[in-house]
């Protein structure tokens, strides 16, 4: 399976894939605009770490996911759409809004970077008040 098919998959203990693999393994374009992201993401929440987990990228903040990221073949997709993003940035978010949780960018066209860091901004503020 690859990601022109369906994005990549690969979880379970037998399979171990790093961040850098994964982009390695992405189209393009698709590299390209994961790369954009997850500088943004970055940039938006010093301190992340990062790792594969379902198959996609994940980063995380104190050992809990805030976003994950992943290819496919015409899109870049970034979850979850919680109720938090939803309340702050629906109306911004609801052109990009995949199913209830996900958010998805058309390659080849420009992200909307200064938006996905106000998100991950967002997620940062949801998991510091579960504590």
């Amino acid at each position: 399976m690859t990601l022109t098919q369906k994005r990549i998959a690969v979880s379970g203990p037998s399979t171990r894939m790093t961040v850098a693999e994964y982009l390695a393994a992405t189209p393009p374009a698709a590299r390209k605009a994961l790369r954009q992201l997850r500088a943004t993401i970055r940039k938006a929440v010093p301190g992340t770490t990062e790792r594969i987990a379902y198959g996609v990228p994940v980063f995380e903040l104190d050992g809990k996911y805030l976003l994950y990221i992943a290819a496919f073949k015409a899109h870049v997709s970034v979850y979850p759409v919680t109720k938090g993003i939803l309340a702050k940035h629906g109306t911004a978010i609801a052109k990009y809004r995949s199913g209830k949780g996900t958010l998805r960018f058309p390659l080849g066209k420009p992200l909307p970077l200064a938006l996905v860091g106000r998100l991950a901004k967002v997620r940062v503020q949801e998991r510091r008040a579960a504590r």
